[in-house]
């Protein structure tokens, strides 16, 4: 995806904001050293137990110690208030592909690019009204 980024634009992105298991720590260690640009990765850590055996939790720190910089980093990055309001900007986005699929976005009806760029753009304007709409009711 971001290979297709720097394709398209020229540059590839300082930030990149991604589901828990989006991102694996190989993608988070390429994307640090990325050829185009390194890209911060925003994204969850996996939650993990910690009601788990005193050698499963030396295993861990030992397997923590040997992660490379990058993975390091995007650790204590995700642990900051100010990591974790960088990445709380996904729901915005997050919220209009939920309610683009609950309204029949994840199924387009029509063949051929003109049809099929109709129905977006109508998606793309019904998503708008009821944006204005909701924003209207919360002014007054």
């Amino acid at each position: 995806m971001v290979d297709d980024i720097v394709r398209r634009y020229g540059k590839a992105p300082e930030k990149l904001l991604v589901d828990t298991h989006y991102a694996t720590s190989q993608d988070i260690a390429a994307l640090a050293e990325h050829a185009a640009g390194p890209v911060k990765v925003f994204a969850p850590t996996p939650t993990e137990r910690h009601d788990v055996k005193p050698a499963t939790l030396v295993r861990r720190t030992k397997m923590r110690a040997r992660e490379p910089e990058s993975l390091k980093q995007w650790r204590s990055r995700m642990a900051t208030p100010a990591g974790q309001e960088v990445y709380g900007l996904r729901k915005l986005i997050e919220r209009i592909n939920a309610n683009l699929k609950n309204h029949g976005f994840g199924f387009i009806p029509v063949r051929g690019l003109i049809k099929a760029k109709a129905v977006a753009l109508w998606h793309a304007l019904a998503n708008n009204l009821m944006a204005a709409h909701r924003l209207r009711s919360k002014a007054a």
